[in-house]
């Protein structure tokens, strides 16, 4: 898993969510509301909430994500849009090809608290 991104949605400097992307193209998000740390580690709480895939390959995610509030409100909770770009670059053996290399993508997902996303 790449660097996660941990979100404070309720602005009370306690981390609400944490993003993280991996090689496979998943973006997860791992609820962390609950005031029992050992509720953090159950399934309930970890969502694959995308997957990036481009002509049937998995789109790595290497980098940091990024978030922004999204201004449309849900249930009465805030959204956010998960801002983040694919590819990586750690085998230069594989990662330095001048030809043959696979088209990446930037991606803004719309995570409106469902356990769905939209792009």
């Amino acid at each position: 898993m790449a660097t996660v991104a941990p979100v404070d949605i309720d602005g009370d400097d306690t981390v609400d969510y944490v993003y993280g992307g991996d090689l496979f193209g998943n973006l997860w998000k791992f609820n962390l509301t609950s005031a029992k740390p050992s509720d953090w580690v159950k399934s309930a709480n970890t969502f694959l909430l995308f997957k990036a895939v481009r002509q049937r390959t998995a789109q790595a995610i290497t980098t940091r994500l990024r978030w922004v509030r999204h201004p449309k409100i849900v249930n009465k909770n805030q959204t956010v849009l998960v801002l983040f770009g694919t590819g990586k670059y750690l085998e230069p053996t594989v990662d330095n090809k001048q030809t043959g290399q696979a088209t990446q993508t930037f991606y803004g997902i719309w995570d409106d608290g469902s356990t769905g996303a939209s792009t």
